[in-house]
């Protein structure tokens, strides 16, 4: 990915990661892929503009809309209703509006499924990441901690070789330091980890519910439309508007979701080329292990005249950690069994995301245009038919009535 370019990778996680950051007056943010950096978070966040945009605009619409429709309900309930023009179709049912209605209601439910089943995908890998990370975590510090208890055992039972090795690498302090340090991996890695993992666990959580209430709300919106449950379906249509505003804020966040997944595996590939000045060496540090160095040297110098065992064991595994083999071989599983299938996940989930928004906007629309209709016949119904004292008084009998008012 990163190794056919003449740039270094440093240079090419720069550009990848030059966006606009919204904390920093809209400049652009220009630090390179840190997890740590709130700019890096704001900017990727901000990279889902598009959806939170568009939500924001569909809300606005929304409240204007029936704001309107209130205001024209409260001034026309104290004037006399005006006549409407029919349109060209049946009085109680038209047939090419309820079909439209009912095929974008097909395509909520499997595109519904599409994002449910890729946001669950996308769910179970962020899981797997999360627990490679942490295992690795766990190992490492656990190497560290292995190897200050094998020193330890050497101190109580080679006192000669342990003051040795105390003159030259001043062990005591040595000791100290890795265990502070296999702590501070063990602690950084499950905060950093859990804090992502979190955070992709709650837009799941709502992505699940946004879709699912959608789901339903379209559903029964046409089964109200059929069965002309007037008060419901009015209910079911700012629903409807609500939930489609909610589906375009997750298509921006899974939209940021991809931009940041695309970003690690990059920072992943660069790790493997150098795993100097990365900002993974804040959760799995391996290249400022110069303590666990110094304790190899010190102790191969030592062992020319007393062997520990206990000590040798801990070498393979201590040289895999300084050498940064562990969290490379920890990289490499998240590469090659992880990057490519969550990537394609998360593109499928907004892409769904915005098709599903789009397919709302669209019901919605038909909705409305239904509604001014029915609205239109009943109105049209009142202005025809007399009212029943003028009726009376004009000589009008019940069955004139009812024929005037039959189409």
């Amino acid at each position: 990915m990163l190794l056919g370019d003449n740039s270094s990778p440093t240079s090419l996680n720069l550009s990848r990661t030059d966006r606009v950051d919204p904390l920093n007056h809209l400049r652009r943010y220009r630090g390179g892929y840190d997890i740590t950096n709130k700019h890096y978070w704001s900017s990727t966040i901000f990279t889902g503009i598009y959806g939170y945009s568009i939500a924001v605009l569909c809300l606005l619409i929304g409240i204007l809309y029936f704001t309107i429709l209130l205001i024209k309900k409260c001034c026309s309930d104290n004037k006399k209703k005006s006549h409407f023009k029919r349109f060209p179709c049946s009085k109680h049912f038209c047939f090419w509006p309820i079909a439209v209605a009912a095929f974008l209601t097909l395509l909520v439910i499997v595109v519904s499924g599409v994002a449910l089943g890729g946001s669950t995908r996308v769910h179970s890998r962020a899981n797997s990441i999360k627990n490679i990370v942490i295992s690795t975590a766990n190992e490492a510090s656990g190497t560290m901690q292995n190897i200050t208890g094998a020193v330890k055992g050497m101190q109580d039972n080679a006192g000669q070789i342990y003051n040795r090795l105390q003159d030259s690498g001043k062990l005591n302090s040595t000791i100290e330091r890795i265990n502070d340090e296999a702590s501070d991996i063990e602690r950084k890695a499950k905060k950093d980890a859990r804090a992502i993992n979190k955070g992709l666990k709650i837009v799941y959580a709502t992505s699940v519910i946004v879709v699912s209430l959608n789901l339903i709300a379209a559903l029964s919106s046409l089964v109200c439309r059929l069965l002309r449950m007037r008060r419901a379906f009015k209910i079911l249509l700012i629903l409807c508007w609500l939930l489609t505003s909610l589906c375009w804020v997750h298509f921006g966040l899974y939209f940021f979701i991809d931009r940041f997944a695309g970003d690690s595996c990059a920072a992943l590939e660069e790790y493997k080329v150098d795993p100097r000045n990365s900002s993974f060496s804040s959760i799995l540090p391996c290249n400022n292990l110069g303590s666990v160095k110094s304790i190899l040297v010190d102790t191969r110098e030592g062992l020319h005249d007393l062997i520990d065992q206990n000590l040798l064991n801990t070498f393979p595994s201590m040289e895999s950690l300084v050498n940064c083999e562990i969290v490379k071989n920890a990289f490499s599983e998240i590469l090659d069994d992880q990057c490519k299938p969550v990537k394609r996940d998360v593109r499928m989930t907004w892409a769904s995301m915005a098709v599903l928004s789009t397919i709302m906007v669209l019901l919605i629309l038909m909705w409305v245009i239904q509604f001014h209709y029915d609205d239109g016949l009943r109105s049209s119904d009142r202005s025809v038919k007399p009212d029943a004292s003028t009726a009376k008084e004009s000589g009008i009998s019940d069955e004139g009535m009812e024929n005037m008012a039959e189409p």
